[in-house]
């Protein structure tokens, strides 16, 4: 019985021994089917990168989106991006960021929700995507513009408090530190914070007081936008009315007033209009909001806010019969377009279109065939 044993046994050994040269014979074998699907992924992706640059974009984004569904999504991104790495490709490199960006954005306009699967993977193929190029090619315009981009995005989707994997606004002004556009969207997104937060009273009767430390945040980058840059109007828009929340009515008005001239375009001059008013009554001079929001009427197509202020005040002084025809001309507006408060309250997400034209038209003129 014992010998038995120890014959079973020492069998046993044989095998055991036997076994590591068996799984590296099969590691072997395998090694071909594993490079070649590698070379299969890579060749995929390369293909749908092709397609994106000759502007077959709905076609790349849903190959892509189907490329990277699989139970191990960034296999493919990985395998592509360390040959792109090893190349330095830059030209090649930006494109992957965009056709990824077009991808996420693509998912916000069909509700794709942040912590999704699929939301979850774009993000995550920007970010390794970015970080290789960021480490080959900082601080160039291409990266200028996608930083812009990524942030007219992400105040559209009304994604303020992003999780870590999809922020880019601080790195984009450490690498910008003096980008007036920049200043601006970093102002925005604090004056939206404030807006969407608990603490405003305009939204929430019981809101803290205007001195919202989101307020201060926005004033100081808004003003260093100014300060950059004093020719744009959105930026001085902007510091005048968070001015004006923050109780500094003297240089709120300032501001305010040099965008009510004729020469400002007039969605610009509409919302300065308004916003005077705004001061103007919370002044207590009524007369002189009266005229501003008169002044706004009819400067846009779709005035509705500057009529329902006029009411709202023609009501509070006595005027009944005035704001009830202001109120009923305020309800009949044309089926199309938008009263530029309505975009003013989503802060950059208005310049998406144009930040996208300017990044495709970079990339895909040095793309490499």
């Amino acid at each position: 019985m014992i010998r038995e044993a120890m014959e079973r046994a020492t069998t046993h050994a044989v095998g055991a021994r036997r076994l590591p040269r068996a799984i590296g014979v099969l590691g072997v074998c395998l090694l071909p089917a594993i490079a070649a699907a590698q070379d299969f992924s890579r060749t995929q992706y390369a293909e749908l990168l092709a397609a994106y640059k000759k502007s077959e974009i709905d076609a790349a984004v849903s190959g892509m989106k189907r490329l990277t569904s699989s139970p191990d999504p960034l296999r493919v991104v990985n395998v592509w991006l360390d040959g792109a790495r090893r190349a330095r490709d830059v030209a090649a490199l930006e494109l992957a960021l965009m056709l990824h960006t077009e991808c996420v954005a693509d998912g916000e306009r069909v509700g794709a929700a942040p912590g999704t699967h699929g939301w979850s993977v774009q993000v995550a193929a920007v970010r390794r995507i970015f970080t290789a190029l960021r480490s080959l090619a900082p601080r160039t315009l291409f990266l200028r513009n996608w930083y812009l981009l990524w942030e007219s995005i992400q105040q559209s989707a009304g994604r303020l408090t992003a999780p870590d994997s999809a922020e880019y606004l601080n790195l984009a002004l450490e690498d910008f530190p003096n980008d007036p556009e920049l200043l601006l969207a970093a102002g925005s997104r604090h004056e939206m914070l404030w807006w969407y937060g608990s603490a405003n009273p305009q939204r929430r009767p019981s809101g803290g007081p205007p001195s919202d430390r989101h307020l201060d945040t926005a004033a100081d980058w808004l003003r260093r936008s100014v300060d950059a840059d004093p020719r744009p109007p959105e930026p001085r828009l902007r510091l005048g009315r968070v001015l004006f929340l923050r109780g500094n009515t003297h240089a709120a008005e300032a501001a305010l007033r040099q965008l009510t001239l004729s020469t400002v375009e007039p969605a610009f001059r509409y919302l300065a209009l308004l916003f005077l008013g705004d001061l103007l009554e919370h002044r207590g001079d009524n007369a002189a909001a009266v005229t501003a929001y008169r002044s706004a009427i009819g400067l846009v197509m779709i005035d509705q806010s500057a009529r329902v202020a006029a009411a709202q005040l023609a009501h509070k002084v006595g005027r009944r019969s005035d704001a009830a025809e202001e109120i009923g001309r305020a309800l009949t507006r044309p089926t199309t377009g938008s009263d530029p408060w309505w975009v003013y309250l989503r802060g950059q997400s208005w310049r998406f279109q144009q930040r996208l034209s300017v990044a495709l038209s970079m990339v895909r003129p040095l793309v490499r065939q």
